[in-house]
């Protein structure tokens, strides 16, 4: 047994923290702000580039309607026909859940692409002759291995998480001495992020929810979407290098119905409670879906061990007998009162 403990964390600090200075790390507020801009982005993309109103699909079958909201399955309710549904949603909502949807399809595959597994680029032995399913199958082993590690001691386990995937990424001097796999493993991730891109225009029920474009504006499209992939990956795996533990919270842990003082879930901006927290109109209203999940962070400090929601998921509520008529007579009836507690005394 070791008599001098001082020694013994020296040398585990050394060899956890070898090169370690090279991996600037960011406080919370620096992540949340990383993850924000990926789905600032997906939502910037979505309104430029996707339908709007549910008039813009009356051509398709009753099965490729259906198709999309499978496509959506743990993120949007499976249990509503398609008419059902889109007369579930309140005005103005209603004037652009086709981009909603088509937000929350892009979220979803980019949340279980990139940000779920932290591994899910590694791959499996060279000379596999199944390299693809090898690669998956490796992923896969290693997050349970880490789930697995992360019930036995969360704390190591999060350092292990985040040394293994420095070791695999080291792409600078100051980082390690041979950079060959970081450098492979960069160019591997940037290509299966274009990859993923590609086989997201492809998808039918994706495509259905997009503007018809002509070829060059085709080409910015898809460029702009390969770039956004790229900038997930980033994202994701800077989250993956931290010492964090990172849980991504869908439409079943949010609740089935709507609560104003979730810790997990706000009201979709369209929404507008801000206008009437004191006429709580969505309370115990139904959950439709959300357009993005909630990011709850492990905080895995030796100092501190706690749990921290970084950002909340976003949930479309049902409501749809509310009209624009009602909306107007909302704002009109929040400006009056901002008149009031403004007017002098």
């Amino acid at each position: 047994m070791d008599q001098n403990p001082t020694g013994l964390y020296r040398a585990q600090h050394d060899i956890l923290f070898s090169g370690g200075e090279a991996w600037w790390p960011l406080d919370n507020s620096g992540l949340t702000k990383e993850v924000e801009t990926v789905l600032g982005r997906v939502e910037g993309w979505c309104e430029e580039y996707a339908l709007k109103g549910p008039t813009k699909v009356a051509q398709l079958s009753t099965s490729e309607k259906e198709s999309i909201i499978r496509n959506l399955e743990g993120y949007w309710v499976q249990d509503l026909e398609w008419d059902k549904l889109m007369r579930s949603f309140p005005y103005p909502i209603s004037l652009r859940v086709l981009q909603l949807l088509a937000q929350a399809m892009l979220t979803k595959d980019i949340m279980e692409k990139f940000f779920e597994n932290p591994f899910w680029y590694f791959e499996g032995k060279a000379d596999q002759q199944e390299k693809n399913q090898g690669g998956v199958c490796c992923a896969r082993h290693l997050q349970h291995l880490y789930q697995q590690f992360f019930k036995t001691n969360p704390i190591r386990a999060s350092r292990w998480k985040a040394e293994t995937i420095r070791l695999a990424n080291s792409t600078e001097p100051n980082q390690a001495e041979d950079l060959e796999l970081g450098r492979y493993m960069k160019k591997h991730r940037d290509k299966a992020a274009a990859s993923f891109a590609v086989s997201m225009l492809s998808c039918d029920p994706f495509r259905m929810l997009l503007e018809e474009v002509d070829s060059e504006k085709a080409i910015e499209r898809d460029g702009r979407l390969r770039e956004l992939y790229k900038n997930a990956d980033e994202v994701a795996f800077t989250l993956g290098w931290h010492h964090r533990h990172c849980e991504y919270r869908t439409l079943a842990s949010v609740g089935s119905t709507f609560d104003y003082d979730s810790k997990l879930a706000d009201a979709h901006p369209s929404h507008h409670v801000d206008l009437c927290r004191d006429e709580p109109r969505l309370t115990e209203r139904r959950i439709l879906g959300i357009i993005r999940p909630a990011l709850v962070v492990h905080i895995t400090d030796p100092a501190v061990t706690k749990k921290e929601v970084l950002i909340k998921a976003e949930v479309l509520v049902e409501h749809g007998e509310w009209t624009k008529e009602d909306q107007d007579k909302l704002k009109q009836k929040f400006h009056e009162r901002c008149k009031k507690i403004l007017a002098p005394a």
